[in-house]
């Protein structure tokens, strides 16, 4: 920038506007590497919602496909790279500058500029608009980068710069193989726009639609799969991003399917359901805050045919690893919400009291947490059926602890059979009763004296029935 200014005064030495010969440059943002090297300093980092961060450099363009197929070469929490402002109090972690920043389009001096559709390019300066397109299309040139911000019709003896900014918008949708397989909108992601250092963001709504800040030129679109509560990982380490194509003047419409993109997609939509939509007032998972790391959601592209996901409550406050892991890619849309929906149910338990999380008899936490991921999975979709266990004669059995005694306090369905005489509870009565009881029968008790049914004289026998 420094370099184009001086540029345009030897070019203008002449020149009627008097801001040209005193107009500095000086750093109006900063180019910073965070190095947090504990989970506690990465929690600060993303506890600030006011950071766009990135696990790879801004100043460089990647041949394709290469940051979606990195491995991770240790187990470390990765370095953050970022452009902040240069008034902006920088977070107490370990960090680097690796360069001082210019903006115009944040330089408040040029707040009164005016636009065109497009700037002919003469190295004439009359006036304060004059100054700003030409040090951005300098700049851009000085870098090798002009193509990104020439318009269309500009010859070798005739150049237009990109003179008006415009919106980057669009629409998301996914491939859902359990509504009769079409696409559905993409509700709550976070859609990045980056010309390099200049990012901005915008969240789909309900229809799948976004739209961010204005920019000029191209524009890179980003789907970052993260939220303030929650983070999506490719594995163990390292953010799952969509990155999508670097356009001028165009929306992007995107159709996600499959591959880790879809994986990643309907692990998001369940996470954000818990955290931010409708949840019958239920109680949240553990929010992120200070000192309060963010939920991280490992999506493990890879089958496992033991189970589908679980959930590592002493993982979030003391390592670097994902707290909820989930597996088997190949799995329905439906079956992947309702995996992610359950191990946020296990850590919705858990943040209740974590003592009485751990010290829970098995039945107790996995029929919770099936009773939720059947309660909440079917607002999404209303036909969703689990499989429910039974510890018949006392079996130990894995899958026998994840009976359906919540679904049949809930469903108002009277089986024939003499067990499921119960009805009419209400998911949040239920998880009322269950916080500081950790036995089966003492929770079955709790729910007959907090809540007053019609029906609890049968409770009992619906307890032993899956008991």
């Amino acid at each position: 920038m420094r370099k184009s200014l001086s540029t345009l005064k030897e070019k203008n030495p002449n020149s009627t506007f008097s801001d040209l010969k005193n107009f500095k440059i000086e750093a109006s943002h900063a180019y910073i590497k965070f190095k947090p090297r504990t989970a506690e300093e990465e929690a600060v980092l993303k506890s600030d919602s006011t950071l766009f961060l990135f696990n790879y450099r801004l100043d460089c363009e990647y041949k394709e496909g290469f940051l979606e197929n990195r491995k991770a070469t240790n187990d470390t929490i990765p370095d953050y790279y970022t452009a902040i402002s240069i008034d902006k109090i920088i977070p107490n972690v370990p960090f680097e500058i690796i360069d001082e920043l210019y903006i115009p389009e944040q330089d408040s001096y040029f707040n009164d500029t005016t636009e065109n559709e497009k700037y002919l390019i003469n190295y004439q300066i009359n006036n304060k608009t004059d100054l700003f397109n030409h040090l951005i299309f300098d700049a851009f040139v000085n870098t090798g980068n002009e193509d990104e911000v020439l318009e269309e019709g500009s010859t070798e003896s005739q150049r237009w710069f990109f003179g008006k900014r415009w919106r980057p918008a669009g629409t998301i949708r996914i491939w859902d193989n359990c509504k009769v397989g079409e696409f559905v909108p993409l509700e709550g992601a976070k859609i990045l726009m980056r010309q390099w250092f200049t990012i901005d963001s915008g969240i789909t709504n309900s229809s799948g639609y976004f739209s961010t800040g204005h920019v000029r030129g191209h524009a890179r679109y980003i789907i970052q799969w993260e939220r303030y509560q929650y983070s999506i990982r490719t594995g163990n380490f390292g953010q799952a991003e969509l990155r999508g194509p670097k356009l001028k003047k165009q929306n992007w419409n995107k159709d996600i399917q499959g591959g880790s993109d879809q994986f990643h997609g309907h692990i998001h939509r369940a996470a954000h359901h818990y955290y931010y939509k409708n949840i019958k007032s239920l109680r949240r998972p553990p929010e992120n805050g200070t000192w309060k790391p963010q939920m991280k959601i490992g999506a493990f592209n890879e089958p496992n045919n033991e189970i589908n996901g679980d959930y590592r409550c002493s993982v979030r406050f003391m390592g670097i690893l994902p707290s909820i892991r989930i597996y088997n890619p190949d799995n329905t849309s439906c079956n992947t919400y309702a995996t992610t929906i359950h191990e946020l149910a296990h850590a919705s338990h858990f943040n209740m009291k974590k003592t009485d999380f751990r010290d829970s008899e098995k039945i107790v936490k996995e029929s919770w947490a099936r009773g939720v991921e059947w309660e909440l999975t079917r607002m999404t979709y209303p036909t969703y059926t689990a499989w429910f266990g039974r510890k018949k004669g006392g079996s130990t059995e894995p899958s026998s602890f994840y009976t359906g005694v919540v679904p049949d306090m809930i469903d108002g369905i009277s089986s024939s059979s003499s067990y499921d005489q119960v009805s009419g509870y209400t998911i949040r009565q239920i998880e009322d009763a269950l916080q500081g009881k950790r036995n089966w029968n003492i929770w079955r008790d709790n729910i007959k004296n907090l809540h007053n049914n019609a029906t609890e004289n049968n409770l009992d026998a619906l307890f032993d029935y899956w008991n």
